[in-house]
């Protein structure tokens, strides 16, 4: 699995425009979008087009932006 970190604590911008931001820089590092974003349990909302988990070990305002393949999720 395959990780870009995003960090943004500017207090103006909405959760889902900084999540978005860094599926944008992911897309243009990787060209591949990605399936899956670690947040702080402070940070966690939904988005319809990947999955956001909660995790109290990350940092709040930052974001985990990978893709969970299914050979990763075999092994987890």
């Amino acid at each position: 699995m395959q990780f870009l970190v995003w960090y943004d604590d500017n207090a103006k911008t909405l959760v889902v425009d900084k999540i978005q931001a860094a599926i944008a820089a992911y897309v243009a590092r990787f060209q591949l979008h990605p399936s899956l974003v670690l947040v702080n349990v402070a940070d966690h909302i939904e988005m319809s087009n990947v999955t956001v988990l909660p995790r109290p070990n990350i940092s709040p305002n930052t974001f985990w932006i990978g893709r969970e393949d299914s050979a990763d999720r075999a092994i987890a």
